[in-house]
């Protein structure tokens, strides 16, 4: 339903360049695909810990109504952020809206322009 509601005009238009049809040729296609899923991945990588090596700057934004990352492990990855990493919940947002809320978008333009 969510899903739905966000395939908009301006989401179309983002993807205009892509059709469903390219892209599962393009995720059939690709060696990586046969060495490790994006589920493996999201399992093997270690967040928490790997959070405190960063030196680059870093801006983190979570919706406080993701299924996915949920907002106990938000609030896991915000202690845990190095000094300086801008960390951003946003209430209403959820795992797929968080891509193109106007607010998150704002908070990432704030953040490159402070850079």
């Amino acid at each position: 339903r969510e899903a739905t509601a966000l395939a908009q005009a301006e989401l179309l238009y983002l993807l205009r360049d892509s059709t469903a049809e390219s892209l599962v040729r393009a995720w059939q296609t690709t060696g990586i695909r046969a060495e490790i899923g994006t589920a493996d991945l999201i399992v093997a990588l270690d967040l928490l810990d790997s959070l405190p090596r960063i030196s680059a700057p870093l801006l983190l934004i979570y919706g406080g109504r993701d299924a996915i990352v949920k907002p106990v492990q938000a609030h896991q990855v915000a202690a845990a952020r190095p000094t300086g990493a801008r960390f951003v919940l946003l209430p209403g947002a959820s795992h797929l809206s968080l891509q193109v809320s106007p607010r998150a978008l704002g908070e990432l333009r704030a953040w490159f322009e402070q850079l």
